[in-house]
Formats: structure tokens, C-alpha cells, sequence
């Protein structure tokens, strides 16, 4: 069964097209920057479920900087970020859940890293709702 999630895609055309067609099969709305300005209006403006990184652009890069610092911001939000890379692994900023994969991963690998991360960012968020007493 297909689910309604706005996916922003982070990265070069020709693996945002990509992402993007397979995304569809699945009933995803996928946005697709083309500078970090448009990457971040697009972010505030569409509340995505989940930011894909391809890892390897500059643009990713730089984005993730920036959205870093706004998923450390938010007390009560948590976000779902999966980047796309075969390289260095990257850190997972405080405020946001992270996994990492293959630049080459196949359809089925994606849909079940991106359903296994949505699911670790509803734990992440009720946890942060739902601080103990002692701890405030």
C-alpha cells in the first residue's frame, strides 16, 4: 500500500529524477532543488517527512550544514534525513535521525531504510514528548 510522504531530494538532476521515479511507485512527492536557497525555502515551505542527501554534491553538503542546525533547534520535532553515499560516513546532528546507504542502492533497499527510519523518528519525537519528571 502506497503512503503520502513529501520527500525532499538533496542532490545532483540526474539522481533526484531518478529517486524521483521511484519514489512515485510508492506514492511519494519528491521535490527537487537546484541551490541551497531553493532547498531551504522548499524545506520550510513543505515540512518534508524525510530529506534525502546524495551524498557526494556539494550541494547535499552544504544543505546538511544548514538544516543541521535547524533540526537542533526544534524541542518538540525530530527529522528523518537518509543520505545516499558511498563514502565517509556522516554525523548525525542532534535533533534528527540519520541512516546512510549506497549511492547504488536498489528500490527495495531505499523503501525499507526510508520505512525503518520514519519509524525511528515517531520513537525519537515521543521520547522527546514524553520526558520524565525527574528529568526536568
Amino acid at each position: 500500500m502506497a503512503e503520502l510522504l513529501n520527500v525532499l531530494y538533496i542532490g545532483s538532476e540526474t539522481g533526484g529524477r531518478g529517486f524521483k521515479a521511484i519514489a512515485k511507485t510508492q506514492g511519494w512527492e519528491t521535490y527537487l532543488p537546484e541551490s541551497i536557497n531553493e532547498a531551504l525555502g522548499m524545506y520550510i515551505f513543505y515540512a518534508p517527512h524525510l530529506i534525502v542527501f546524495e551524498g557526494d554534491t556539494s550541494l547535499a553538503q552544504n544543505t546538511f550544514e544548514h538544516l543541521s542546525e535547524v533540526a537542533y533547534a526544534s524541542p518538540r520535532y525530530v527529522e528523518a534525513m537518509l543520505v545516499l553515499s558511498d563514502d565517509v560516513a556522516w554525523d548525525v546532528p542532534e535533533g534528527a535521525v540519520l541512516s546512510q546507504i549506497s549511492c547504488c542502492a536498489e528500490p527495495p533497499e531505499i523503501f525499507m531504510t526510508v520505512r525503518q527510519l520514519l519509524r525511528a523518528r515517531e520513537d525519537a519525537v515521543y521520547e522527546r514528548q514524553y520526558v520524565p519528571i525527574e528529568a526536568l
